[in-house]
């Protein structure tokens, strides 16, 4: 009988000292970007790992009402800069 696979891609990280957890980090990062929920950590770190694996499950667990209490505590409208690029007269010609 043949067994269904796990589509989870598991990794498996060892961080025994700061640069380490920072490099270790950092690579969860970019593959969790690359991979979505297509990737599952494992091992030992320190404090930057575990905030790093914590951080995307405290992201999609909020309510859009925890959000906006989060946005308006800790981002001022007024300190936002907008910007715009790209060719707007081939834009507007379409």
């Amino acid at each position: 009988m043949m067994q269904s696979r796990d589509p989870k891609r598991k990794i498996f990280l060892i961080a025994t000292e700061e640069s380490g957890d920072r490099l270790g980090s950092a690579l969860m990062k970019v593959l969790r970007q690359r991979l979505g929920d297509g990737v599952q950590f494992v091992g030992v770190g320190g404090r930057t790992m575990a905030r790093e694996s914590d951080l995307e499950k405290r992201v999609s667990d909020a309510t859009p009402e925890q959000l906006s209490a989060i946005f308006k505590k800790w981002i001022d409208p007024a300190s936002i800069a907008y910007f715009k690029a790209g060719d707007f007269k081939k834009a507007a010609a379409k």
